[in-house]
């Protein structure tokens, strides 16, 4: 056995201890760090959950609804609704023009022409 080499197996063992308390360290830095950095939430990247609005319309003089927007484009489709019938919705403070509200107007050019 060569002297020079009688203590490599502790070495190695000093080594790998060495290495492996640097590696703990790190973690936890990393860990400290993750845990004081301000991590989104739902709220912060905008993925709250909407509620669909409810339409009412005024048809032939009637209020009528609510409706959804899904609704709203299929009486659209039908010529039920038109760019003049008064539509409203919670939030408005009073009866608009369909074709006043963005939200609804851009259903009308959905609509295919007619011949």
């Amino acid at each position: 056995m060569n002297q020079d080499n009688s203590f490599a197996p502790m070495e190695r063992l000093m080594e790998f201890g060495m290495s492996m308390a640097v590696a703990n360290q790190m973690v936890q830095t990393m860990n400290e760090v993750l845990a004081k950095s301000n991590k989104p939430s739902l709220q912060n990247i905008g993925l709250q959950h909407q509620v669909p609005k409810s339409y009412y319309v005024v048809i032939n003089d009637i209020t009528q609804g609510p409706f959804s927007e899904s609704d709203i484009s299929n009486y659209i489709l039908s010529d039920k609704i038109t760019e003049n019938t008064f539509v409203w919705h919670d939030g408005m403070s009073h009866w608009e023009l369909s074709k006043d509200i963005p939200e609804v107007a851009k259903l009308f050019m959905l609509k295919p022409p007619k011949f």
